[in-house]
């Protein structure tokens, strides 16, 4: 009857009790939570895991059985689109919204390209701008218009 006292005790939500971080703005609906937060964000205690196979650290075991898939091929995130396999949700979400979106967010204020990439846009400004901005200062300057 212990363990089942504890688990009602515990885990079960009896009351509408919060148990908010003291050094944030998190709120937890148990003590575990809160517990484990501030242990791992704050306390930074990762139980940091290091690949047997090629030393890799990464900060957990979730992490760990991602990274492991790229040393086995397993990708069982498949794109919905074209098929393509990926290690993680996020790597595909992020392959799927870049990929096959139309949308292109990050605007040249210089001209009116744009792009889906902010270092798309970053390499554009330097390739196409930069002499830009280069040949104008050395024109101003010719002028004796800037010291």
């Amino acid at each position: 009857m212990a363990l089942r006292d504890h688990i009602i005790k515990t885990h079960r939500k009896t009351s509408n009790m919060l148990y908010p971080c003291p050094k944030c703005h998190k709120v937890y609906k148990q003590g575990a939570q809160l517990r484990d937060h501030l242990k791992y964000v704050h306390l930074k205690l990762n139980r940091k895991v290091i690949c047997e196979i090629c030393g890799k650290v990464v900060p957990n075991k979730n992490a760990m059985k991602v990274h492991l898939r790229v040393h086995t091929g397993e990708r069982p995130y498949e794109c919905p689109v074209c098929m393509k396999g990926f290690i993680s949700k996020d790597t595909m979400m992020k392959h799927r919204n870049y990929v096959h979106s139309t949308a292109r967010p990050y605007v040249c204020d210089r001209c009116p390209k744009s792009f889906k990439g902010k270092h798309n846009l970053t390499q554009h400004e330097r390739a196409v701008h930069d002499n830009e901005t280069t040949t104008a200062s050395q024109t101003l300057l010719s002028l004796g218009l800037i010291l």
